[in-house]
This record gives structure tokens, C-alpha cells and sequence, in this order.
């Protein structure tokens, strides 16, 4: 998952990022903060997984897109993704993200779906050196707060922090998000605790 951002990082001569990543994006940050940690100056993972515990709904999900495309599954994605009550309070923002998810490639979500079936990365995440903040959702059913506190405990430098949001929190909490992940990676500690 990481190679092209090694590559993107030495094409615009990069030597040390810090990075943030959302559910994929996470498992992503997990990826290079276990493979080139040196490079990595804070890594933020949120709403993610180190490993899908029960991949049925994500197989199902891609065998679904597959015959069906990326619509058969959009509602049923964007529950997950936002709580009810923001679904509700704020249909503009939800849209926008429905939008997006409508215009994902039916063939790359199913892949990228297959993929995180297959991936596991618990056993390397106290090879993670840097200071780490990891954000759950407390509503969020895709990747609960469970999974990303083993995350956080397993990563020497971690700290987890829970915002009030289902999966996408960094736009049903967004204020909250910004600020925790600002002072994070503006703060000149290491971010532990």
C-alpha cells in the first residue's frame, strides 16, 4: 500500500512526513510507520483496522459491486460512514459524500475491498517508532473504538482520543477533529500519553 507514497515522498525530496490516514488511509499509515518509521515524523491513523476481524460483509460487499456496481452498496455504506442523527441534521454534507462514493471505481472498490480482507498488520505495530495519535468514532460500526485502542496500545507512542462520529469523523466531528489532530502534530512533545 505504501510503496507510491515512498516514491511520491523521493520525487519531491521528502526525507521525514508526518502523515494522517482514515480507514484505508490508516491501514496505510500503519504500513509505512512499520516499514520506514524513520521517515515518519507523527502518524495519525483514524477510524482504521490493524485487521478486519469478520471480513463477510466486505466480501459480500465486493461480490455485490461486482454484479451489481457501486450503487447496490451506497446506502448501506453511507449508514455506516455517519450516524444517524448526522445523517438527519446534516443532508448537504452527506450528499456531498455520496456523491463521492458514487463516482469510486465499481472495479477498485471491489479490489480495494478484497485487499483489506487480506491484510493484517498486528503483528508489527510495536515496530511503529513515532509518536502516534490514533481517533475513533464512538459510533462507528465499520471500525469500532475497541479495534483502534488495540491499535493504540500496541504502538509504543500512542495515544488514542474518541470523538463523538460513526466512520468518516474527521466531517461528522469535524471541529473536534481538527483540533486534536492539530495539536497533535503541532505539538513539539512526542505526542505519548
Amino acid at each position: 500500500f505504501g510503496v507510491e507514497l515512498i516514491a511520491l515522498m523521493d520525487a519531491l525530496q521528502l526525507n521525514r512526513v508526518s502523515f494522517c490516514g482514515l480507514s484505508l488511509g490508516g491501514m496505510i499509515g500503519m504500513w509505512i510507520g512499520q516499514n520506514i518509521s524513520e521517515r515518519i515524523e507523527k502518524l495519525v491513523l483514524c477510524n482504521s483496522a490493524a485487521k478486519i476481524e469478520d471480513t463477510a460483509l466486505l466480501e459480500n460487499r465486493a461480490g455485490l459491486i461486482r454484479r451489481e456496481g457501486i450503487e447496490a452498496i451506497a446506502d448501506n455504506v453511507i449508514d455506516r460512514w455517519f450516524s444517524e442523527d448526522f445523517r438527519n441534521s446534516s443532508p448537504a454534507e452527506v450528499s456531498v459524500a455520496r456523491r463521492m462514493l458514487l463516482s469510486t471505481s465499481s472495479t477498485g472498490y471491489a479490489n480495494t475491498s478484497a485487499a483489506v480482507c487480506q491484510l493484517d498488520l498486528r503483528n508489527a505495530l510495536s515496530d511503529i517508532r513515532c509518536p502516534t495519535l490514533v481517533v475513533a468514532g464512538t459510533e462507528d460500526l465499520a471500525t469500532p473504538v475497541a479495534w483502534n485502542e488495540a491499535i493504540s496500545n500496541s504502538i509504543p507512542q500512542a495515544r488514542l482520543v474518541a470523538l463523538k462520529a460513526a466512520h468518516l469523523s474527521n466531517i461528522e466531528a469535524r471541529d473536534d477533529f481538527n483540533h486534536v489532530v492539530s495539536e497533535f502534530l503541532l505539538s513539539s512533545d512526542s505526542g505519548a500519553g
